[in-house]
């Protein structure tokens, strides 16, 4: 499917030059962080859901997707080769590079708490 995986974590002294080192090297020229809690959820219910819903519901991009767990742990699910969906966990220090017009969704787990980082061209 082309999916790149690395992982270091949030906590490391190096993460910031290895952030920098795979956002050259897949050109992206900003990024932003992205947070999901049922903290978020007691101030902006509405927004809360808004983003769950966005952020499983499947679709695709014409540029690659990459994004860093830096808290909390949940679920990207991409659509494999024969249309089925394949699950994998995403742990904090995470760092999971998406090819350009691949299907896929996120979720959270359990503990309802996500917080990544989102690279893009």
């Amino acid at each position: 499917l082309g999916i790149l995986f690395f992982a270091f974590p949030p906590s490391s002294p190096d993460s910031a030059s290895l952030i920098e080192e795979v956002a050259t090297a897949h050109h992206c020229t900003n990024w932003d962080e992205i947070s999901a809690s049922k903290l978020i959820a007691s101030v902006d219910f509405a927004g809360y859901e808004q983003m769950l819903k966005t952020f499983s519901t499947e679709h695709k991009h014409e540029d690659e997707e990459i994004r860093y767990v830096l808290k909390g742990t949940g679920y990207l699910e991409v659509r494999g080769a024969e249309d089925n969906w394949i699950r994998i966990k995403a742990d904090p220090g995470d760092f999971l590079v998406l090819p350009a017009g691949i299907y896929h969704r996120f979720t959270i787990d359990e503990h309802d708490v996500r917080m990544c980082m989102v690279l893009a061209v």
